[in-house]
């Protein structure tokens, strides 16, 4: 794997700036100092302007940037990534990353051990024990909240999908164990990237006492399943937290504020600021003024907005942060017809709508690929600040094939295929649907318009319409199958190929591949092989062929990885950057104000 890397030069220039700039006048350190401190907006706190509010801060529950963002300073996991790096890691609350070299790891794979470190308290208090680690990961299982991270465990620990595949309390509290000081995890399976998965936030420990305390499950076997699958925002710590981190939560306003003070007793380096704001300002232009005049010292940009804000000058900009993150237009390949369904209009392919199996005609696929410009969707809508991944495993990861080039854009191919679809039918009757994308998403309204735009231009008879609709709707019809064709990414869980050959391509286990009904026996055996040799040769074998098969089949479309860019203050000092951060307010403990 590659780090990712920060752009040294944007933290050399500010090194220069304030470390040798001088004068015109002489002042007194003293003046010198209050001057200083006069033009820094709150010196000992760290404002970050978002978009939105976390959607929990329970870690059975929260799968979203902006809970984890906000949660990373809390809570702690028993690893972290080592700053910058993807594929080192620094021990936190264990005393020592595991190898096999060190004993931690099996010889096999499938046991890892971890010391769990003295002095460690809790907000309140308690001291982190053992207990507290296993107690963790079995209520993660226990709650297996919906839409929640919990399939990790299930998977990796268990080999099943969900709390509804366990027949007995048993397997999941043989999983994980308590042995002295230690913890042990016991999986059914050897799983390269385990570690890795383990310094995300979903990994966060909690007090098993004040749990229980807060009404959380009491840790037996006989009361598991009163607590499991709790309805939305019904998760015991939904707006309350608990953690070791170096930040605790003083309050949550929603849609407004989440604050967080430093907390003093913390077991480790004492953090510079003594507060961090994630305040809530979805409109661009008044984050942008905020921004600006210091009143938030980062603040999330669109895309669309990198290249204005360039140009003020009081703001350092870090660009061409390299992300994991990829984008595909994916195809249903069972489209729900039945009742009434405006998306697929009359479910037959009569130039009124199209049927259920459209997609499953490759010619179609091939047709849309070539007619899809993918340049034209970066330089418009990301105004270049984005590569094409080619295939779902991004650069930067181990196993990405780097030879295999972007499908070519080639509207006379696209009518060629067009022709032969559906043995003629689909060139003569033609078809009609629509493309949702969620409000407010630029990319996925320019993706779809460039979709529609150029389909349209090769035939009269071909007509695609595009709406925006609000978020939950639009994935409830990713879900329900009512969608023709999705826009939609996918941030990593954990640095590693799995991660995106699996949503994408895996019949079963795969988040995207299943919404689609795509299926490949091939593409299956490959995956669950991969996900389990030791063996690095064979990993590289395996996801190489799983990029070809992903392009031969035309899975679907990948049309984006984008290159990030951070604004902040001049005066934020302790700026880096790692791709696994979900956003700029993970910085909190590392961050100064100079």
């Amino acid at each position: 794997m590659k780090k990712a890397l920060l752009l040294l030069s944007a933290v050399l220039v500010l090194a220069l700036l304030f470390g040798c700039g001088g004068a015109a006048e002489e002042e007194a350190p003293e003046e010198a100092e209050e001057q200083a401190a006069a033009e820094i907006q709150n010196p000992n706190t760290y404002v970050y302007g978002g978009i939105g509010d976390p959607d929990s801060l329970d870690p059975s529950k929260a799968y979203d940037t902006a809970s984890w963002g906000v949660m990373t300073n809390i809570y702690e996991t028993l690893i972290d990534f080592d700053r910058e790096a993807t594929d080192e890691f620094v021990p936190v609350l264990a005393t020592e990353v595991p190898t096999r070299e060190n004993g931690g790891i099996s010889e096999d794979g499938t046991t890892y051990r971890f010391r769990i470190r003295d002095g460690v308290t809790f907000h309140n208090g308690n001291e982190l024990t053992p207990e507290d680690v296993e107690y963790t990961f079995e209520r993660n299982m226990v709650v297996d909240a919906d839409g929640g991270p919990n399939w990790v465990w299930f998977t990796y620990f268990l080999g099943k999908g969900s709390s509804a595949d366990v027949e007995d309390f048993s397997e999941i509290d043989q999983a994980i164990e308590v042995d002295g000081d230690y913890v042990v995890f016991n999986l059914p399976n050897p799983f390269p990237p385990f570690v890795s998965v383990l310094a995300s936030t979903w990994a966060a420990v909690l007090d098993k006492e004040w749990v229980i305390e807060n009404g959380g499950w009491d840790g037996t076997a006989e009361t598991w399943m009163d607590y499991n699958k709790p309805g939305e925002g019904q998760e015991t710590l939904y707006d309350i937290a608990n953690g070791t981190g170096p930040y605790q939560l003083t309050r949550w306003e929603k849609d407004t504020e989440v604050v967080l003070d430093r907390y003093e007793d913390y077991w480790g380096e004492m953090p510079a600021m003594e507060r961090g704001i994630l305040r809530v300002v979805q409109e661009w232009s008044t984050r942008r003024l905020q921004l600006t005049q210091g009143d938030v010292d980062v603040a999330y940009v669109p895309e669309t907005q990198y290249s204005a804000m360039l140009e003020e000058d009081v703001i350092t900009a870090y660009q061409d942060l390299p992300t994991l993150n990829v984008n595909g237009i994916h195809f249903n390949y069972d489209i729900d017809t039945s009742g009434d369904n405006p998306l697929a209009g009359s479910g037959e392919l009569d130039g009124e709508g199209v049927p259920s199996n459209f997609f499953n005609d490759i010619d179609v696929r091939e047709a849309f690929r070539y007619a899809f410009d993918s340049d034209a969707l970066i330089d418009e809508a990301l105004e270049g600040n984005a590569r094409n991944p080619v295939t779902p495993v991004p650069y930067g990861l181990a196993f990405k094939n780097e030879d295999l080039e972007v499908p070519e854009h080639n509207m006379e191919l696209a009518e060629e295929h067009f022709r032969q679809a559906h043995d003629g039918a689909l060139w003569e009757n033609g078809f009609k649907f629509e493309i949702l994308y969620n409000e407010g998403n630029d990319v996925r309204q320019i993706a779809s318009r460039i979709i529609a735009e150029n389909v349209g231009s090769i035939n009269d008879k071909f007509q695609i319409e595009t709406r925006a609709v609000p978020w939950p709707e639009f994935l409830d019809k990713i879900r329900n199958s009512t969608m023709p064709m999705f826009i939609i990414g996918w941030l990593p869980d954990y640095p590693d190929a799995d991660n995106f050959v699996t949503p994408f391509m895996h019949s079963t286990k795969g988040t995207f591949a299943a919404w689609a009904h795509y299926e490949n026996a091939r593409a299956d055996e490959l995956i669950d092989r991969g996900g389990t040799t030791l063996n690095e040769d064979e990993r590289r074998e395996i996801y190489y062929e799983l990029q070809d098969i992903y392009l031969e089949d035309v899975t679907s479309i990948m049309i984006t990885q984008p290159l990030l860019s951070w604004f902040f203050q001049d005066y934020v000092q302790g700026v880096h950057y790692n791709p696994m951060y979900s956003n700029e307010f993970e910085l909190l403990p590392y961050v100064t104000k100079e």
